[in-house]
C-alpha cells in the first residue's frame, strides 16, 4: 500500500535535518554528528546504529529515535523519496508507536479531516488526535479522534471476527464489515446526539481510496472508559468509587439508554464502550456511551435511517447471515445472546450494564465470570461454556465495603438469567437507581482524577477511622 501524504503540513517543520532538541545534541553528540553526516549522504540506513555510539541510555532511546525518524522524514519528504510507513515498523518494530508519530502528520485523510497526532493502536487500527472542518475549506474547526483500519487491521479484524465471534470472512467481506460499522456510527450518533453519546462526524475511505484503508471520525471527548477511570481512581488516591457514585454512572447510561432504546439496541454495552467526561462537560452528565457499530435497530424506527453510502446496506443478504453469528462480549452477554443476536430486545443492554454494575462494584474489578478462569476476552471455543455460566446466574457481589441489599437486589433484577424476570426497560431501572445515586460523589470523583487530586470514598469512613485511631 502506498500512503498518501499531505505536503502543506510539512511546510510548517523545521527544513533543516539539525531541527532537533539542543539537549539531545549535546547529550549524545556522536550520535547526531555521524547520523547527520550519513544522512546528507543518503546512507543512514540503519536508526538503531546510531543509538549505540555515545551510546543513548535506555530511559531517552525512544525519545533520540524520534528526532532521528523525524528528520529522515522531513528529508525524503522533501525530495518525494519518503518510504511507506509500513516499511519502517517492519524495520523497527520495537519504535512501532514512536514511527506512527512522526508520520500522523503527514497523513491525508479527507478535506474535511486533518491528522495531527499519533495517540494509540486499538483493537481496529490505530487512533489519532486531529482536527474536523465544519466543511471544506473552512477555518472553523472541532478536535476530534480518528480511526484509521488499514490492510493488516483489516486483516487483523477478519481473525478476530472468526476466533472470538465465529464469522468466517474474506478479506473483502472483513473490508466491508468494517466499513459498515464505521458508516453506522456516522448514521446512529448523529441521531442520538449530545449528551448521551459521542458524535461520529464522518467515516470513508482514506484519501477516497479503498485500497488505503478505511476512517471513522469522531467527537474528542476528553476523558476515560469506566475501566480506566476507576483503575486511575484507585490508583492515584487509594479509593474505589463510592457505591453511590457508581449507582449515579449506571443510571447516566439507564438515562441514555432511554433516549437511544427507541430505535436500536447498542448489543455491546461494556466498561471499554462507556465513557467519563473529565473536562469541557456540562459539570452534570458525566456518561458518553459509545462505539454503535454493531448496533441492531428496532423494527418499527428502521425507516428513519438512510444508508449513507452504497457500501452499507442494512437489508443485504450477506450481513444478515453474518447477523446469525454471535454478536457482543461474551463477558457481558446475556445467556438468550449467545444463540440469538438478532432477535434480542432491549434488555440485553441493561442485562450487560448489570455486568458493567458489578465489575465497578465488585473487590475483583473484574468481569462476573473472570474468577471461573474466563478472563475478558474468551475465544469463541468458549462461548458455550460462558454460556453456561450466565445462565447459572452471577456470583454474589463482594462489596469493598459495607454490604449493600438494596444495590444488591437490582443488580439481581438486572442480571436475572430469566428475561421475564429482568427489568424490562431503562425507565423502571432509574426508578430503583433514585434513591441509591448520588451525583456528588461521583462529581468528586471526576474532580478528583481531572485534577489529580485526592478523593475519599465516604463508604470507607468507618473504617478508615478506626485505622487511624489504631495507628494503622
Amino acid at each position: 500500500m502506498t500512503m498518501e501524504f499531505n505536503k502543506a503540513s510539512n511546510d510548517r517543520s523545521p527544513k533543516s535535518s539539525q531541527g532537533v532538541s539542543s539537549i539531545y545534541l549535546k547529550q549524545y553528540p556522536l550520535c547526531f554528528q555521524r547520523f547527520f553526516r550519513d544522512l546528507e549522504n543518503d546512507c543512514a540506513n540503519d536508526l538503531i546504529v546510531y543509538l549505540e555510539y555515545d551510546p543513548v541510555d535506555e530511559t531517552n532511546r525512544e525519545k533520540v529515535f524520534y528526532q532521528l525518524m523525524s528528520c529522515v522524514v522531513r528529508k525524503y519528504l522533501d525530495q518525494g523519496k519518503l518510504k511507506d510507513e509500513q516499511e519502517y515498523t517492519s524495520k523497527y518494530p520495537n519504535f512501532r508507536d514512536v514511527i506512527k508519530k512522526c508520520f500522523s502528520s503527514q497523513i491525508k485523510i479527507s478535506p474535511k479531516t486533518e491528522v495531527e497526532e499519533f495517540l494509540t493502536s486499538g483493537g481496529m487500527g490505530d487512533i489519532y488526535k486531529g482536527k474536523y472542518y465544519l466543511y471544506e475549506g473552512s477555518r472553523v474547526w472541532n478536535p476530534c479522534i480518528i480511526k484509521i483500519a488499514r490492510h493488516h487491521d483489516i486483516e487483523n479484524y477478519q481473525h478476530q471476527q472468526f476466533t472470538t465471534h465465529g464469522h468466517s470472512l474474506d478479506f473483502e467481506q472483513a473490508q466491508k464489515d468494517l466499513s459498515d460499522r464505521f458508516f453506522r456510527e456516522v448514521n446512529i450518533t448523529n441521531k442520538i446526539g449530545q449528551p448521551w453519546g459521542v458524535q461520529a462526524y464522518e467515516a470513508g475511505w482514506v484519501s477516497g481510496r479503498a485500497r488505503n484503508g478505511v476512517f471513522l471520525c469522531l467527537e474528542f471527548i476528553d476523558g476515560l472508559n469506566f475501566k480506566q477511570f476507576h483503575e486511575k481512581l484507585q490508583e492515584q488516591s487509594g479509593a474505589s468509587l463510592s457505591v453511590g457514585a457508581i449507582c449515579e454512572l449506571i443510571a447516566q447510561v439507564a438515562e441514555a439508554m432511554q433516549r437511544f432504546h427507541n430505535f436500536i439496541i447498542h448489543r455491546d454495552i461494556k466498561p471499554q464502550n462507556l465513557m467519563v467526561v473529565l473536562r469541557g462537560g456540562d459539570g452534570h452528565r458525566f456518561a458518553r456511551v459509545i462505539d454503535f457499530g454493531i448496533a441492531k435497530y428496532v423494527e418499527a424506527d428502521s425507516s428513519v435511517f438512510h444508508n449513507i453510502s452504497e457500501s452499507f446496506n442494512i437489508n443485504d443478504i450477506e450481513n444478515a447471515k453474518r447477523e446469525n453469528c454471535f454478536r457482543g462480549t461474551p463477558d457481558y452477554a446475556p445467556p438468550e445472546q449467545f444463540f440469538d443476536s438478532v432477535g434480542v430486545d432491549r434488555i440485553v443492554d441493561l442485562y450487560a450494564l448489570g455486568c458493567t454494575m458489578f465489575e465497578l462494584l465488585d473487590v475483583s474489578n473484574a468481569p462476573p465470570f473472570y474468577a471461573q478462569g474466563y478472563p475478558s476476552g474468551a475465544g469463541m471455543r468458549d462461548l458455550t461454556a460462558v454460556q453456561k455460566l450466565h445462565e447459572q446466574g452471577l456470583p454474589e457481589v463482594k462489596f469493598r465495603h459495607k454490604d449493600n441489599p438494596k444495590v444488591r437486589q437490582v443488580l439481581k433484577k438486572m442480571t436475572a438469567p430469566n428475561p421475564m424476570l429482568r427489568y424490562q426497560n431503562a425507565a423502571r431501572l432509574l426508578e430503583d437507581l433514585a434513591p441509591l445515586r448520588n451525583h456528588e460523589q461521583l462529581a468528586q470523583a471526576v474532580k478528583a482524577v481531572a485534577e489529580n487530586g485526592e478523593y475519599k470514598n465516604p463508604d470507607a469512613k468507618r473504617s478508615w477511622s478506626i485505622k487511624s485511631l489504631l495507628g494503622r
